[in-house]
């Protein structure tokens, strides 16, 4: 009863995962199928763990960051919210899901916009608040720099895990990343591009206001 219940979750997984993705059927022995190799797999779980985690813990660093510039304009709320944020990937890791990148996404968005007006609508700035711009200028853009470095790995991994097929049954334990590619991928090229566009904006209204700002680098290519 066991192994039919063990088989039935494989078959089962299995199909979902050709749904999502397009590959051809695990091989099983006796009935043929695809073309995954244990060792193609091997380094594609391991690259996108590795992605995962570095796009995580980049993306902890910008939402701190933006909770210190928040909090220095009086965005206590905002402030507390992305330090909720930074603190929850934090825990993610490699194991960070598309379902908690979109959550953060939207967060961050909606609080570097809230920031960028609270900037552009405040006629004279201390000199504290300009300190604070600065330092966070710094952060943001090492941060998404990182952020690129991780979304690249992903997208190399995932484009990887397109051309070796479905994992066969000596694959079994890739079985969880070959799911989640076609959740992840879709989901971070929704949210980042944003989170990138609205710190473009932070970069020009800062400098409107004579703060010197690092470049901030260019959005990830998803295709």
């Amino acid at each position: 009863m066991k192994i039919s219940r063990r088989l039935s979750v494989l078959a089962l997984s299995a199909v979902l995962f050709t749904s999502l993705t397009g590959f051809g059927l695990p091989s099983i022995p006796g009935v043929g199928g695809g073309s995954g190799g244990g060792g193609k797999w091997t380094q594609i779980v391991k690259d996108w763990k590795g992605g995962l985690s570095g796009l995580a813990k980049e993306s902890a660093r910008l939402g701190y960051a933006q909770a210190d510039l928040a909090e220095a304009l009086g965005l206590k709320q905002e402030a507390a919210l992305m330090r909720g944020q930074a603190k929850n990937l934090e825990k993610s890791g490699d194991s960070l899901g598309g379902s908690e990148l979109k959550e953060f996404g939207k967060n961050s968005v909606a609080t570097q916009a809230a920031i960028n007006d609270k900037i552009k609508s405040t006629a004279k700035l201390s000199a504290d608040q300009k300190a604070a711009m600065a330092q966070a200028g710094v952060k943001v853009s090492k941060s998404l720099v990182g952020i690129g470095k991780g979304v690249f790995i992903l997208v190399q991994a995932s484009s990887r895990a397109a051309s070796s097929g479905a994992p066969n049954i000596t694959d079994i334990f890739a079985l969880p990343v070959a799911l989640e590619i076609p959740i992840m991928i879709p989901a971070a090229a929704f949210v980042i591009p944003k989170i990138f566009e609205v710190c473009y904006d932070f970069q020009k209204v800062a400098q409107e206001k004579n703060v010197a700002m690092p470049e901030i680098p260019k959005a990830p290519l998803f295709g």
